[in-house]
C-alpha cells in the first residue's frame, strides 16, 4: 500500500483539470457566449473556499483515505485562482496510521511515526551508510484546513481567471520545489511554467461562464459554473461528455443549434442563442461536467 501513498502524494491527477482540459475532443463557440448577458466585473465571495467531487471526475474507490480537493481563492476582487490538493479526513488519520503499520508488519517499511503534522516512514529500499550509520527516509507534512488535513506536497496551482487584464493562465508545474531559497518567501519555490488565453467572463444571478480563446484563434471554449444549493458547485466544460455520443445523437443536438464539424476531426463549431446555450448547458451529457461540494471557507 506504501507504493499507492506515494503515488498518492507526488502524482496529482486531479479531476477538476477538466476546467483547462483542450486535448478532448470539444465544442467551440464562434464568439463569447451568451451573447446577451453582462461581463462579470468581480468576482462573488461565495466561491471561496475548498471544495470536493462528488459527482463525475475520478471518484475514490470505497475505502479510499485520499481524496481530491479543488480550492478556490480571491486575489482581490477580480482574480480567482484555483489550485488542486490531494487530502483525508482528520477522522482517518487512524486509518491511515494502519496503513502504515500493516506495511511494516509487511516488511514494506522499516518504521514509520505520524501526527497531525505529518507522517514519517522509511523504506527497506532507502539508502544506509554504514559508515555514518544514516539511512534515509521520507516525511509528509500535512496542513490543517477544516475537518481535512490536506498533503502539503500535493498542493499545484491550476488556473488563474483574471477580469482586470481578460486573460486566463493555465499553470504547470515544471519541477518540484527547488533546491534554493526564494528571494521572497526564504524557503525552496516550486518553479512554473504557464500558458495565456484571452478571457471574456459574463455573469448573471448565480451563473458565471469563462469564455477563453488561444490569441492567435478564432473559436472560443467555454467554462461554465452556477452555483447550487447546498454549498454545491456545477461546472461544465465545452469538452464532449463521454455519454453524449455526439455520433448517433447529433440530429438532436442539430434541432437546437446547427453543428458544424471542423475539419477531419472530432471537434464542433457552433453559434447559439442565449436560449439555445441554455439548452445546451441543461443536456446532464453533451458537455464534461463536475459536481463540487464546500467542505471548507465562506
Amino acid at each position: 500500500m506504501i507504493g499507492n501513498f506515494k503515488y498518492w502524494i507526488y502524482g496529482m491527477s486531479l479531476a477538476v483539470v477538466v476546467m483547462a482540459s483542450s486535448a478532448c475532443s470539444s465544442i467551440f463557440f464562434e464568439s463569447p457566449v451568451p451573447q446577451k448577458v453582462e461581463k462579470l466585473e468581480v468576482f462573488p465571495d461565495h466561491l471561496s473556499g475548498m471544495y470536493e467531487i462528488i459527482e463525475g471526475g475520478d471518484q475514490p474507490e470505497p475505502g479510499s483515505v485520499f481524496r481530491d480537493l479543488l480550492v478556490l481563492e480571491l486575489s482581490g476582487d477580480k482574480r480567482l485562482v484555483a489550485t488542486g490538493v490531494k487530502g483525508f479526513l482528520r477522522r482517518d488519520l487512524t486509518k491511515l496510521a494502519a496503513i502504515l503499520a500493516a506495511d511494516k508488519t509487511h516488511g514494506k517499511i522499516l518504521d514509520y511515526f505520524i501526527t497531525e503534522s505529518g507522517a514519517y516512514y522509511t523504506l527497506l529500499e532507502d539508502a544506509y551508510d554504514a559508515d555514518e550509520q544514516k539511512r534515509g527516509g521520507h516525511y509528509i507534512s500535512f496542513e490543517p484546513a477544516g475537518d481535512y488535513l490536506l498533503l502539503s506536497p500535493s498542493r499545484e496551482m491550476l488556473i488563474s481567471f483574471d477580469l482586470s487584464a481578460g486573460k486566463e493562465l493555465l499553470f504547470e508545474k515544471r519541477r518540484n520545489a527547488s533546491g534554493y531559497d526564494d528571494a521572497y518567501f526564504k524557503v525552496s519555490a516550486d518553479s512554473l511554467q504557464y500558458s495565456v488565453q484571452e478571457l471574456v467572463a459574463k455573469s448573471h444571478k448565480e451563473e458565471i461562464w469563462f469564455s477563453v480563446k488561444n490569441n492567435d484563434e478564432s473559436k472560443w471554449s467555454l467554462v461554465y459554473l452556477k452555483r447550487l444549493p447546498n454549498d454545491e458547485l456545477l461546472v461544465k466544460h465545452s469538452v464532449i461528455g463521454e455519454n453524449a455520443n455526439l455520433y448517433e445523437n447529433l440530429h438532436r443536438y442539430n434541432a437546437i443549434t446547427p453543428f458544424t464539424r471542423i475539419g477531419e476531426g472530432r471537434d464542433y463549431l457552433i453559434n447559439p442563442t442565449d436560449e439555445q446555450l441554455k439548452k445546451l448547458l441543461a443536456d446532464p451529457d453533451l458537455f464534461t461536467a463536475l459536481k463540487l461540494k464546500k467542505v471548507s471557507g465562506k
